[in-house]
């Protein structure tokens, strides 16, 4: 459910926004609904710029061969070799689900199985840093500890952070890259056990996908879902115009930029309409099922 204000995303039972805190708006006899369509979500990483900018590989042609010498010696598994790909391409693998309902979706890497919230998480293994577990009388424990990649459906979008080491993040974050991330957004957690809580682990965002994104290709006469509103707070008469204008501000907003593409049957789509778009730290693209 989405606030009929601000937007955000809201628990169905949610009687205000969690956000802005005004009340969710309900219309059960309004017989106008909002017309879902099915679709495929991609969002891809780029692990070359993710890596080079976190100190986590250098990014040279010796150091990537490296790492997908690693990668290619570890167990199998379906959701990791989708999720990694081709490594030495920036946009190799990623993560991938299907919206077969508005509140059903499907995870065909994840074991195959359902969830109503997108939450997805792949390791970084065999990428890793060093953490210091406990020091003792001038002596130290270290570890080698692998960074996991989240996805997580928020109020404003899918967001994509990912989990390192508190004491790294300190090395890192003088970075011109990370200077707009305040110290509130990169959430602390002391992670289980007496040893781990003395390297805690934070949680550093990289990208929001906007739900905007996905809000511009319906069939005619179609609403997306976040305006599931009363007919007289639907934007009535903006038609795909004004879909294509909140799309492009919310791009802007994310740091997006649209990329021209062409389709399976050969027509060309120019960066305004098309379903690709391209963040510094990932690439997204869907298609309607």
């Amino acid at each position: 459910m989405f606030c009929c204000d601000c937007g955000a995303r809201n628990p169905d039972d949610a009687n205000y926004c969690h956000r802005c805190g005004k009340a969710v708006c309900r219309d059960e006899a309004d017989g106008e609904r909002a017309f879902f369509l099915p679709r495929e979500v991609y969002i891809r990483p780029n692990f070359h710029a993710i890596f080079d900018d976190l100190d986590l590989v250098k990014d040279t042609e010796e150091a990537w061969e490296q790492l997908g010498a690693s990668i290619e010696k570890l167990p199998k598994s379906p959701f990791y070799r989708r999720f990694w790909g081709a490594v030495w391409d920036p946009y190799g693998g990623g993560f991938s689900f299907s919206f077969i309902s508005p509140q059903v979706i499907y995870y065909p890497d994840a074991w195959n199985n359902f969830a109503s919230e997108v939450r997805l998480s792949a390791s970084l293994e065999p990428a890793g840093v060093r953490r210091e577990l406990l020091r003792h009388e001038g002596e130290a424990l270290f570890e080698v500890y692998s960074p996991w990649l989240n996805l997580r459906s928020g109020s404003d979008g899918y967001r994509l952070s990912i989990r390192i080491p508190e004491s790294h993040w300190f090395t890192i974050r003088h970075k011109d890259v990370f200077k707009e991330i305040a110290d509130k957004d990169v959430p602390r957690d002391a992670l289980m056990g007496d040893l781990e809580a003395w390297s805690p682990a934070v949680e550093v965002p990289l990208a929001v996908v906007p739900y905007e994104e996905f809000e511009v290709h319906f069939t005619e006469g179609a609403c997306p879902l976040r305006y599931q509103l009363p007919s007289s707070r639907r934007h009535p008469n903006e038609g795909l115009s004004g879909a294509i204008e909140r799309r492009v501000k919310a791009r802007a907003r994310y740091g997006w930029k649209g990329e021209a593409m062409i389709d399976p049957d050969g027509t060309a789509t120019t960066a305004e309409y098309s379903r690709l778009a391209e963040h510094r730290y990932c690439l997204v693209t869907y298609w309607l099922l």
